[in-house]
């Protein structure tokens, strides 16, 4: 709840900016993360633990992880909050459909039609989107927007059967899966915030006292929720 309100707090001040910020948010984030983690791990006595999974399968893990983190905060630059946030809410669709290809998963008749029922709510949702602004006005869902949070949704999904079954194959601990996944995140999202252009517009995060504060609550709601996640 904390993560959503500072979330949609951020974007709206950088809105005013006139700035795509979406990466490099993402970059800030995993980089809040992997210091947390790392600092988590020092008290715990964990950081002299030995790594039981493989860096590579590490590595796969963390561009999902950054797919679906990173393209769900870049959709906020091309959608209206209410929308990216109810479109977030219809993962089940595809993970389920990569559960079924990737863990041969099969699910009950009741589950398929939930399915069926949060496809219909998002059809009519999509249908209506045209006419879904602001309050000031100055901001609607757009195609690139409803592609973004789509390809975020199917990372979401991969990442979730993916992670199962390297807990399943290797067991790693919490936080040897946190530390390692927010630490190739945070690479991959400093080159994607690169290649983006995105790294000056930290100059709004500097001059916006109000800006740091939403900043803190989200990195640090986030990184919480995703340790009881994890759990």
């Amino acid at each position: 709840f904390v993560y959503g309100l500072a979330q949609e707090s951020l974007f709206t001040e950088w809105r005013k900016e006139g700035s795509a910020c979406g990466w490099l948010l993402t970059f800030i984030q995993y980089a809040f993360y992997t210091i947390f983690t790392y600092v988590q791990r020092l008290a715990t006595g964990l950081s002299t633990e030995k790594r039981v999974t493989p860096i590579s399968a590490y590595i796969v893990l963390a561009t999902f992880s950054v797919g679906t983190v990173g393209l769900s905060n870049a959709s906020c630059d091309f959608l209206t909050y209410p929308t990216q946030v109810l479109f977030k809410s219809s993962k089940i669709l595809p993970v389920m459909l990569m559960g079924t290809v990737i863990l041969r998963k099969r699910y009950k008749a009741i589950e398929y039609i939930c399915v069926l029922m949060i496809t219909a709510g998002l059809f009519f949702l999509n249908s209506s989107s045209k006419s879904n602004h602001h309050a000031n006005g100055n901001t609607t869902d757009t195609t690139v927007g409803f592609v973004l949070i789509s390809a975020a949704l199917m990372c979401d999904a991969l990442i979730g059967n993916v992670q199962e079954k390297v807990f399943k194959q290797y067991n790693p601990s919490t936080s040897e899966n946190l530390i390692y996944t927010k630490f190739y995140g945070m690479i991959l999202a400093f080159i994607v915030c690169t290649l983006q252009g995105q790294l000056p517009h930290v100059l709004v995060i500097i001059q916006r006292p109000k800006v740091l504060l939403f900043l803190f609550l989200f990195c640090l709601s986030g990184i919480m929720g995703e340790n009881f996640i994890m759990f």
